[in-house]
């Protein structure tokens, strides 16, 4: 009997994950109208940007570092990383708040840079 009860409330846990993944969807489609399959993904990198300053303290930045190991150190000036924290990482707190922050980011650029300039396309 403990089994079916920790059982379902784990299922009741994924079922409130689930419902709220879909919501988010069924708005940005309504908000934009496109379909985001995109919006799991910017969820979960906020879910691993809370992981990084929780265990390792560094904010990785959606960016890539392009430019090549050979340059000089004074040109190679683009931040992937930005230490937030001590060796032993951030508190929760500060976690919750980047990572939000990061995802709500990553949902307003996606919003401006592609799906605004979607919603005056044609379907091809």
């Amino acid at each position: 009997m403990k089994l079916f009860i920790l059982a379902m409330i784990v299922g009741i846990g994924t079922g409130g994950l689930y419902a709220m993944l879909s919501t988010g969807l069924v708005i940005a489609y309504k908000g934009s109208g496109i379909i985001n399959f995109g919006h799991t993904a910017i969820g979960m990198y906020g879910a691993y940007t809370y992981d990084e300053i929780k265990h390792t303290g560094h904010l990785k930045l959606p960016l890539v570092d392009f430019i090549p190991d050979w340059m000089p150190k004074h040109l190679r000036n683009i931040p992937v990383s930005i230490k937030v924290a001590g060796e032993k990482g951030g508190s929760t707190v500060l976690a919750v708040i980047l990572a939000l922050l990061m995802t709500a980011l990553i949902g307003l650029m996606a919003h401006f840079l592609v799906f605004r300039p979607l919603r005056n396309a044609s379907a091809l």
